[in-house]
């Protein structure tokens, strides 16, 4: 290993909470160029003085830069350590699963990364889902959809609240939202409803609803005119001739 990126390996701190983000590891290159070099290494640089001054998105930003130039196994420890302070441990231990399954993986390192993953598989979120969930698709947040399959599926997220949406073709979206706590399991129960088969389906459950625009319309009307006409009266109990109020012109 380079004498820069051991040397390196000191500098790495304890990062305190800040923004969510998904890692989204980058495939680097298997031979990268020195040009490839030199760009890491500069984006590893700016990584650890951001460390350092507390802007913790930006040099999480920075060692996913430095590692998809150079693949270098620092910068994928740096990256990890950076997303585990963060509390993303999902994403960290996606990181940390491909900086410990490499062969040629410095002793020191896999030797810091070891303890530091078992933490964070410790803390992610298990979505577990069960239902018909053969054919569906779900959506995660503002994820792109992905598949179901069977009648169990655990899905793993980091910790706070979540959006899904199931999709299944013939039937209603199933939605859940809420928010679970680190090292926690939910337990989703996924219950698709053909279209149509519930007789206060769409146009039902539209004219319910219109019902009760309609009749939330008919009180404010109601409201209104009490309103309106009350106005009216006083106008013409002031205006009217026979009232003590009539200011008379000369």
């Amino acid at each position: 290993m380079p004498a820069f990126w051991s040397a390196a390996l000191i500098l790495v701190g304890a990062l305190v909470p800040a923004a969510t983000a998904h890692a989204q590891l980058p495939t680097p290159p298997v031979n990268p160029s020195e040009s490839e070099v030199l760009e890491a290494r500069a984006a590893f640089v700016r990584g650890m003085q951001f460390g350092e001054e507390g802007r913790f998105d930006d040099a999480r930003r920075e060692f996913i830069h430095s590692y998809a130039q150079s693949g270098s196994p620092v910068a994928l420890f740096n990256l990890a350590s950076t997303l585990r302070s963060l509390e993303l441990p999902r994403d960290a231990a996606e990181a940390f699963i491909r900086l410990l399954a490499n062969p040629d993986l410095d002793a020191s390192v896999r030797e810091r990364a070891t303890p530091m993953y078992a933490d964070v598989v410790a803390r992610v979120t298990r979505l577990r889902l069960y239902g018909p969930l053969e054919g569906a698709t779900i959506r995660i947040d503002d994820a792109l959809p992905r598949s179901l399959t069977g009648q169990t599926q655990t899905i793993v997220v980091n910790p706070g609240p979540h959006d899904l949406i199931a999709d299944r073709r013939g039937s209603r979206p199933w939605r859940w939202s809420g928010a679970a706590r680190a090292g926690a399991s939910v337990d989703l129960l996924v219950e698709f409803q053909a279209i149509g088969e519930d007789p206060t389906d769409e146009a039902g459950e539209a004219g319910d609803e219109g019902w009760v625009i309609a009749g939330v319309s008919a009180a404010i009307a109601v409201a209104l005119g009490v309103i309106i006409g009350a106005a009216v009266l006083d106008a013409e109990a002031q205006l009217g001739p026979r009232t003590g109020l009539v200011v008379e012109l000369p």
